[in-house]
């Protein structure tokens, strides 16, 4: 896949957040197609490896390393430490986190919450021709299965209130934020 794409002008990647999750992605206008391809291929034929996997995690835990050499880095992960009163869904991650990354959880979070792409939301943005795009959309995106009805489960999740002050220290030079 990755000769494939070699010297395309696109980018798709999954994204999971607290309240929705989907996909974003962008591309020149030529390589539309592929965009949309690559979408379908992801969401309705995820491939799952023991090796891709792994290297996820390599590189989860050297973004881990680095970090603590970032005062911005470490000044944000306080800051979403404070603002979700330390909620474990809100937490920076770990190398626990990474310990207990397991292929086959992450496989059945991702076919349960992505592969069901019938009820997403899909946002073109750009000098597109609808005429164009329309048979593309219809091919790619129309023949989706539909998605299952999921709801927001609650998960004691709240913002901090009122005035908090707090001291970083981190660098060798002071910033204000």
């Amino acid at each position: 896949l990755q000769q494939l794409l070699a010297g395309r002008n696109m980018r798709l990647r999954p994204l999971v957040h607290p309240l929705n999750h989907g996909y974003q992605g962008l591309s020149s206008k030529s390589d539309l197609e592929t965009l949309l391809q690559l979408f379908h291929l992801q969401s309705q034929e995820p491939r799952f490896s023991e090796d891709a996997f792994e290297r996820e995690k390599e590189q989860r835990e050297e973004r881990l390393r680095n970090r603590l050499v970032d005062p911005g880095m470490l000044y944000y992960e306080e800051f979403q430490r404070r603002w979700w009163c330390d909620h474990p869904r809100h937490r920076p991650w770990d190398t626990a986190m990474l310990d207990r990354m397991s292929l086959g959880r992450s496989e059945s979070f991702f076919r349960h919450s992505m592969s069901p792409a019938g009820g997403f939301h899909f946002i073109l943005v750009g000098n597109i021709d609808l005429q164009a795009v329309r048979p593309l959309l219809e091919t790619y995106v129309g023949g989706l299965p539909p998605a299952p009805s999921l709801s927001v489960v609650p998960r004691g999740e709240r913002r901090i209130s009122g005035v908090h002050r707090a001291r970083i220290h981190a660098g060798t030079e002071p910033v204000a934020r």
